[in-house]
């Protein structure tokens, strides 16, 4: 059984034109798809580049909404001491397993209470 399926294409197809300004519009819009997936080529090999080398130790990466990109959190925002295995929130040098500078707002479930040690 042979294989049918079209070939892949970079959404430009085979066309004849009417005008050379339909040409022209086409040509330039595929053109934009191209800037397009290189800008997001480029994006991902930074973040790539980004997540191998870090800024600082211990800080974290999260998806901003303003930005919409990836970015790493402030060191006194939260912070993952990766020898001791603590994490800090508000704090940029955990000593307990969670340190939080800061009040804790905690919502009793169905399920359980909170246990104090």
């Amino acid at each position: 059984m042979s294989d049918t399926r079209a070939p892949r294409t970079l959404g430009f197809r085979s066309k004849s034109f009417s005008s050379l300004q339909e040409a022209e519009a086409a040509f330039n819009e595929f053109g934009n798809r191209m800037e397009r997936a290189y800008q997001l080529l480029v994006s991902d090999i930074t973040l790539i580049q980004d997540v191998l080398t870090g800024t600082a130790a211990g800080q974290m990466l999260h998806w901003d909404t303003v930005t919409e990109k990836w970015v790493y959190t402030e060191t006194g925002e939260i912070f993952w001491d990766d020898v001791n295995k603590n994490l800090g929130i508000n704090k940029s040098t955990p000593t307990e397993k969670l340190d939080v500078g800061g009040n804790i707002a905690a919502t009793v479930g169905y399920f359980g209470g909170i246990t104090r040690t």
